[in-house]
């Protein structure tokens, strides 16, 4: 992801070996969902989805670590930690 550490908004990046539907899930450090970014088709190659830092119910996140899991066509495919700072 990049930028992390962040404040306002980041993008996880991700390289497909072949095009899929890809979501991206983030999660606090008690394992709760806190936002299922929205399932897109990508080609192969290089991508990224943005994250607002903004939970499903459009309130922001307080500052602190997050996961992050990459889904392409309903498998994992990779996964990350998230830092946000303060607001």
């Amino acid at each position: 992801a990049s930028p992390n550490p962040f404040t306002t908004a980041t993008r996880i990046g991700f390289a497909l070996a072949r095009t899929g539907q890809v979501g991206v899930k983030i999660y606090d450090v008690q394992g709760r969902l806190v936002r299922a970014l929205d399932e897109t088709r990508f080609d192969a190659g290089n991508a990224a989805i943005a994250w607002d830092c903004r939970e499903a119910d459009g309130r922001r996140v307080a500052p602190g670590v997050f996961f992050y899991r990459v889904n392409l066509d309903g498998q994992t495919a990779g996964h990350g930690k998230l830092v946000t700072l303060t607001r």
